[in-house]
């Protein structure tokens, strides 16, 4: 079972929201954190599923320290 979700918000059949929301309906996976990368963020939708957004561009270092806390 994964850890941690890292998506994409702008996919080729549906957003990354809804792809989040369709994961945590599995069982065993409904507490997993997410992180939501695009350079189109709905901060409404974001900030109601307590996600972590990172705007792209973003850098290396800042994806490696978020995935390090949200597993720590």
């Amino acid at each position: 079972m994964p850890n941690l979700f890292i998506l994409d918000y702008r996919l080729p059949s549906m957003n990354g929201i809804d792809l989040y929301d369709q994961l945590h309906t599995v069982k065993g996976l409904e507490d997993t954190p997410g992180i939501m990368l695009s350079a189109y963020l709905p901060k409404h939708e974001i900030e109601k599923r307590s996600l972590v957004a990172l705007s792209k561009p973003f850098e290396l270092d800042e994806l490696l320290d978020t995935v390090e806390k949200l597993l720590a």
